[in-house]
């Protein structure tokens, strides 16, 4: 004769579909943690690759004052960086050149530090909205993202 309790029986069977339906619950949120996950990533990426970019276009403008202050050129130097890995229609790049005495005063390109060439310097800002792939609850969907460099021109 089988001595098992009854109740035991009743009791395994009302366990039943609990598994499922903590998944059903938890399925969701996991789901949201990992599309962050990802967005985060891609975020993080795409900083990295228009700051090296913004570093190139910087480098480019180094090798002599003619080019420092070459937009045009500077900005082909950006986008060459980038290459594929981004949309470079959604880049914005500003290139700007100034010049100062070694006291540190700022003065015209075109003028001497007591005849003296000036120090000129390169700035170079690389802007991108990022786009994340869902809305999150309380945070932008586009978020914008700058990378700058300025560097010495010799």
């Amino acid at each position: 004769m089988n001595a098992r309790p009854k109740n035991r029986i009743f009791a395994r069977d009302s366990q039943r579909g609990t598994s499922t339906t903590e998944l059903a619950l938890a399925l969701p949120l996991l789901l949201v943690i990992t599309l962050g996950l990802v967005d985060l990533g891609r975020a993080a990426y795409e900083a990295m690759t228009i700051d090296s970019a913004a570093g190139a276009g910087a480098a480019f403008a180094l090798r002599s004052q003619a080019d420092a202050v070459d937009a045009t050129a500077i900005t082909n130097a950006v986008l060459a960086d980038v290459g594929t890995d981004l949309d470079t229609s959604k880049l914005k790049v500003q290139t700007s050149a100034t010049c100062e005495c070694s006291s540190g005063a700022p003065i015209d390109c075109s003028m001497t530090c007591s005849g003296k060439q000036p120090l000129m310097f390169v700035h170079v800002r690389v802007d991108k909205q990022f786009q994340t792939l869902i809305s999150y609850p309380g945070m932008p969907k586009n978020i914008a993202l700058a990378r700058e460099a300025h560097m010495r021109v010799r």
